[in-house]
């Protein structure tokens, strides 16, 4: 008799998975802290043969790796826009995070189980988080890779060969071009699992070039803003959810929960009695698990961090919670492999249904339709604002009004109310035009600006009747009134606006992004 389970069950994870991915295929890109790096980085990897982000000042071990970049990459060579070869790209890592647990868990646990445990990781609040709200493809492919890269080493345990131990390098070796901070936070955590489960240290050697990559990343040093971004313990638990970015401080909003659904089942599990001692003891490591990631979110980790510097694999102590969520995922699937009466039709679709009622609303994340340029005009403060568009009206002449239209997007949280000049400079630099003013008259300071928001604005001066006839340039740039210090771009303080503006495309000039 053919067994249709072996189709059903993948394809029904996979439609499922659909639902999760399906945001990505609305025109536009999606508003997230990342704004439009993750689309400047692929053009540069396109233009210039190798991946930068508008401002690397985080160590190796925290950035996006070249990975997603790549397989982004090949979208973009077959015609597609930058915009949807980057929604493309994290689309695939939604719906393969799934599909890879149930491969991993299929034949073990069964495929019921298997099922389960792929609808509860494929829709963790967290996963949807860091896709839609803190944006980047490092980390949502690291999410999607870490079941890839724990079924081949769970191979490699069960039939220790070369065949198979080169297969489990390869899945966590990607992991590492993905983000090689979470990848070496993997491995530590998968050698602490499998010692404790099957206590054959000879089986953790594909996991041996994290010693050395970890080494280079805690090296190369980590953020500083690491330390401002702890989770507070009602975050965990909570049922709100928020399309904006994480902030410094306990008012923070991103949600951090561990999701209503996949913590009942995952509780469940725990209660359900397993066949053999071996099976409990595979719980209690993926609730151990779940446990040691959670704490390590909190303040009272700082200790820890502290002592081990270990803070340099990460930019935030809350993306452990992807880690910490592959095990509630894990454990929510045991809950059908250890009461079969769940594996029916019935039982199996209402948990399913379950899971997807309680995320549903979460699939609405915020959205921009501006045409995101090929790469940023300039990047003030390191990379706090990008400068994406700008257009001139008037005449620069004596005695002439002239109009500036500006769109800005932020991409980073500040804490100054920036002011903004604009000046017509001769070529002595004698000031024969000039505006400053905060961002819309003041009714949008900076302070108040959001990762990945899209500011528009208008500015404008009239040009003084003695000016010389002609040989003008404009300059716009940002400054602190209570100080009066610039922010920086580039290796000067302004930015000189070319008039009439450039039409685009601007030329690549590799190694030079932004200003």
């Amino acid at each position: 008799m053919r067994d249709h389970g072996r189709v059903v069950y993948p394809l029904v994870a996979a439609l499922l998975a659909l639902f999760s991915a399906a945001p990505l295929a609305r025109p536009g890109f999606p508003q997230t802290a990342a704004g439009f790096r993750p689309i400047w980085a692929l053009e540069a990897f396109v233009h210039c043969g190798g991946w930068l982000a508008v401002a690397e000042s985080a160590g190796p071990a925290v950035r996006d790796g070249i990975f997603p970049l790549f397989l982004a990459a090949l979208v973009r060579w077959a015609g597609a826009s930058a915009g949807d070869a980057v929604k493309w790209s994290l689309a695939l890592a939604t719906v393969l995070g799934g599909l890879f647990l149930y491969g991993w868990l299929a034949g073990r646990w069964g495929r019921p189980a298997a099922l389960l445990a792929a609808v509860v990781y494929t829709f963790l609040p967290y996963r949807l988080a860091v896709t839609y709200v803190a944006g980047g493809m490092g980390e949502p492919w690291a999410l999607a890779l870490y079941p890839l890269a724990g079924w081949a080493l769970h191979r490699f345990v069960q039939r220790p060969r070369l065949s198979s131990g080169l297969v489990a390098l390869a899945g966590w070796g990607l992991l590492a071009l993905s983000h090689l901070g979470l990848a070496v936070w993997f491995a530590v955590l998968a050698a602490g699992a499998l010692l404790w489960r099957y206590r054959r240290p000879l089986t953790l050697l594909p996991l041996l070039p994290a010693v050395p990559l970890g080494a280079w990343g805690l090296l190369a040093g980590g953020t500083e803003r690491f330390y401002d971004h702890f989770v507070y313990v009602y975050q965990l638990f909570s049922t709100a959810w928020s399309t904006v970015p994480s902030s410094a401080g306990w008012k923070d909003e991103m949600s951090f929960q561990l999701g209503i659904a996949p913590l009942a089942l995952a509780g469940l599990s725990l209660f359900a009695r397993a066949k053999d001692a071996e099976r409990q003891r595979t719980k209690l490591i993926l609730l151990a698990g779940i446990v040691f990631c959670c704490l390590l979110t909190l303040s009272v980790s700082q200790p820890f961090w502290r002592v081990s510097g270990l803070n340099a694999l990460l930019a935030y102590p809350w993306q452990l919670l992807g880690l910490a969520g592959l095990a509630l995922a894990l454990l929510a699937g045991g809950l059908v492999r250890d009461a079969p009466a769940l594996a029916r039709l019935p039982w199996l679709a209402g948990l399913v249904l379950v899971i997807l009622l309680a995320v549903y609303p979460y699939l609405q994340p915020a959205w921009t339709d501006v045409q995101p340029p090929e790469r940023p005009l300039a990047v003030f403060g390191g990379d706090a604002i990008a400068l994406l568009d700008y257009s001139f009206s008037g005449e620069l002449a004596p005695g002439q009004d002239v109009s500036l239209a500006v769109t800005w997007q932020a991409l980073d949280w500040m804490d100054t109310d920036y002011t903004v000049f604009v000046q017509a400079l001769d070529a002595g630099s004698t000031i024969w035009g000039q505006q400053d003013i905060q961002p819309r008259g003041g009714e949008r300071p900076t302070i108040a600006w959001v990762p990945g928001q899209i500011i528009t604005d208008a500015y404008g001066f009239h040009m003084k009747e003695e000016g010389p006839p002609a040989g003008y340039r404009v300059i716009m740039g940002f400054y602190d009134a209570q100080t009066g210090q610039r922010l920086a771009v580039g290796n000067g303080d302004h930015v000189e606006l070319t008039f009439p503006r450039p039409a685009y495309p601007i030329p690549w000039a590799c190694g030079e992004a932004g200003q």
